[in-house]
């Protein structure tokens, strides 16, 4: 069982240890004027992993996945416009406004120099695709955990209700609490809630860290729920160029996750011969439910495609 007192502990031990990261910030070339400046973590080494997080996330959340999983690894992160430690926007500026900054950004990071593999979760995972479908050279393997990257029928009837104000989460988004009077508060209302039902300790401790800002009011969730509600109404179709993607590619989802997922992941491999596929117990956030678990399977994934860390002399 885990105790108050060994919540404390993985908030003191495994959240900081992301801050401790080096930062770097960017106001891309690509990027309009109400873009601001996007924010993340930085850590040298080969091969680098490049992590996206999901819809109203960042990359700190994901810290007790991407800690075990970047171990020997270099590590970017990148916390979109409005979420996380980046700066607040005044809306939603589109899947290839953000595809672009992303790659401007990680351009600007790592040059031409030794391989990336783009990893990313949730819309993270579709906008990852989005990037190696523009740069496929960029690439030596993508990693796409419960990516949403929707049957062609499912996209229809998502940006149907979203066109009619009936998406039904992006509704159930613009009514959710956004405020909380402290870090126990916020802790005490999500463990068991929602979408955190099951998450590890470690991971809501992450959440709550990483993916509030502090106001006057106390803790408030740094993705603004119009930013997080207009993401879910504007789905993309990054599928179609799957065909264009000529590393490793590894889908997870979960068996609990979303109706649509089994379809969309048998669609990408129908595109793709590549895509290899597997499932997992868990729900749309099951790196968060089982870290260590998912950071497994991840890394001997990289190992069998030749892309361990490299180790250098003793």
């Amino acid at each position: 069982m885990t105790t108050q007192a060994d919540t404390a502990r993985s908030a003191n031990v495994r959240a900081p240890a992301y801050r401790d990261l080096p930062q770097w910030q960017s106001r891309s070339p690509s990027a309009d004027r109400r873009g601001g400046l996007m924010r993340g973590r930085h850590r040298a080494g080969e091969p680098s992993l490049h992590f996206v997080h999901g819809n109203g996330l960042s990359g700190g959340v994901y810290w007790p996945f991407l800690a075990p999983l970047s171990e020997g690894y270099g590590l970017i992160t990148q916390d979109l416009e409005g979420h996380g430690e980046s700066d607040p926007v005044p809306g939603f500026g589109g899947a290839a406004h953000l595809t672009a900054r992303l790659l401007d950004n990680l351009e600007a990071l790592r040059g031409n120099a030794g391989a990336v593999i783009g990893v990313g979760h949730s819309y993270g995972a579709a906008l990852t695709l989005c990037m190696a479908a523009l740069q496929p050279q960029r690439f030596s393997a993508l990693v796409l955990l419960d990516p949403i990257l929707m049957p062609l029928r499912t996209w229809l009837a998502s940006w149907a209700a979203a066109r009619l104000g009936l998406h039904p989460l992006a509704k159930g988004t613009r009514r959710r609490r956004h405020v909380w009077p402290d870090r126990d508060s916020v802790l005490r209302h999500l463990r068991g809630r929602g979408v955190y039902a099951g998450w590890d300790e470690a991971a809501l401790a992450a959440f709550a860290d990483e993916a509030l800002r502090p106001t006057d009011a106390g803790l408030e969730l740094s993705c603004a729920r119009e930013m997080e509600a207009s993401i879910y109404e504007s789905p993309i179709l990054p599928r179609r160029r799957m065909h264009t993607i000529s590393v490793p590619v590894l889908v997870i989802s979960g068996d609990r996750s979303y109706p649509f997922m089994p379809a969309s992941v048998a669609g990408l491999q129908r595109a793709n011969p590549r895509v290899q596929a597997q499932q997992v117990s868990g729900g749309h956030c099951f790196m968060l439910e089982r870290p260590q678990q998912t950071a497994e399977r991840v890394r001997a994934f990289l190992a069998a495609s030749g892309l361990s860390p490299e180790v250098g002399p003793e």
